[in-house]
């Protein structure tokens, strides 16, 4: 089975976790920083968790057995009872309602499936065997971990409220990635910081776009003709005005 790497949205999605023991605590503590709503659904639960859900309002804790009704609501479930048959029956409950579901237990029941992740700021890497072997990617991440400096979130941060100027100044692709690998290998060298100073200068440093320049041209072309036609229109009233007066005064009679 092959599994395709894509990230998704889950601020405000419900997230519906079976079981209360170790393997579904890991699973809250991974989820958390997203954003989902956390309904977690077992009999017995620990104590960590219950504090958990008392310092974040998004997880919410049901101490029942699970049944299909508990499915109702869910945009993603994972099974992490400590019952490989439970677990395979909630994914059939799962795949007959077309929830995505995973299993901790059962690669054939999974959906999808949890990568090891990298995260520093908005900067997440995810790495991944399709399941076979959770320790390499684990040894993966923790390498992946050490290249990525705790500074380049700041230099993402930065791309991103300067990406809507420069794709609206510099519309070639190439020059635009030039740019930006220019600006990432700057903040680099100067510990994440990279000032605004820094990016004019070098957004000033290439050619300003055909369309954009075709524009301002067209635009001083028009303001030009304009110009003409507003002189054009102040002459022909000073003429007219000049013909109206002239022809309204009349000659004083000659004394003689």
């Amino acid at each position: 089975m092959s599994y395709f790497p894509f990230m998704a949205e889950l601020e405000g999605k419900r997230c519906l976790i079976a079981g209360g023991g170790r393997t579904a605590c890991r699973k809250v503590k991974t989820m958390l920083p997203f954003g989902a709503e956390l309904w977690l659904t077992a009999k017995d639960i620990l104590p960590e968790l219950w504090e958990l859900s008392r310092k974040h309002p998004q997880i919410v804790l049901r101490r029942k057995e699970i049944e299909p009704a508990d499915l109702e609501g869910a945009d993603l479930v994972i099974a992490a009872t400590d019952s490989g048959s439970k677990n395979h029956e909630i994914a059939v409950w799962c795949r007959q309602r077309k929830i995505p579901v995973n299993t901790v237990d059962r690669k054939e029941d999974c959906d999808f499936i949890f990568p090891a992740i990298v995260q520093k700021g908005d900067i997440l890497a995810a790495v991944s065997t399709g399941g076979k072997s959770p320790a390499a990617a684990s040894y993966l991440k923790d390498r992946i971990d050490a290249c990525i400096p705790e500074y380049f979130a700041r230099i993402a941060e930065t791309l991103g409220n300067c990406r809507k100027d420069i794709q609206a100044r510099i519309p070639e692709e190439k020059n635009r990635r030039e740019l930006f690998y220019r600006l990432i290998a700057y903040g680099a060298e100067h510990n994440g910081e990279i000032p605004q100073t820094v990016i004019t200068g070098l957004l000033d440093s290439y050619p300003v776009s055909r369309m954009k320049k075709g524009k301002a041209e067209a635009g001083q072309h028009k303001n030009g003709r304009n110009e003409d036609q507003d002189r054009n229109k102040r002459e022909r009233l000073s003429a007219d005005t000049d013909e109206t007066c002239g022809a309204g005064i009349k000659k004083a009679p000659s004394r003689t």
